[in-house]
């Protein structure tokens, strides 16, 4: 694995300037250890899943508990829009959406 001090100047700029959106992160990240290394690993936005093989109201009680812990993160923000992915990134967290249609995210 390539430590910090490996990665070239540019190299590293680049990805700090760079929106670095991860398409499919776990539940299970929404707990430490895992938030902090969303951050380190330098990521911007995740696409949250909160899917459950339980019931409806399994799957709603998991996504409840999912908003609640992401505004408890120091780490993490909730994004609805684009605008939040952006403030997320400027105050070092990482922006964290849920993606399906009743969202509403791609609307705004």
């Amino acid at each position: 694995m390539t430590t910090k001090a490996e990665v070239s100047a540019k190299a590293r700029a680049l990805h700090e300037q760079s929106f670095v959106l991860d398409g499919l992160t776990p539940y299970y990240t929404l707990d430490e250890p895992y938030t902090a290394s969303l951050v380190e690993g330098g990521i911007s936005g995740a696409l949250l899943s909160v899917v459950s093989d339980a019931t409806w109201d399994a799957t709603l009680q998991r996504t409840e508990t999912a908003l609640e812990k992401i505004e408890k993160s120091p780490h993490l923000m909730l994004a609805t829009c684009a605008a939040d992915f952006r403030a997320a990134k400027s105050k070092g967290k990482v922006a964290m959406a849920s993606c399906d249609k009743k969202s509403g995210w791609d609307k705004k």
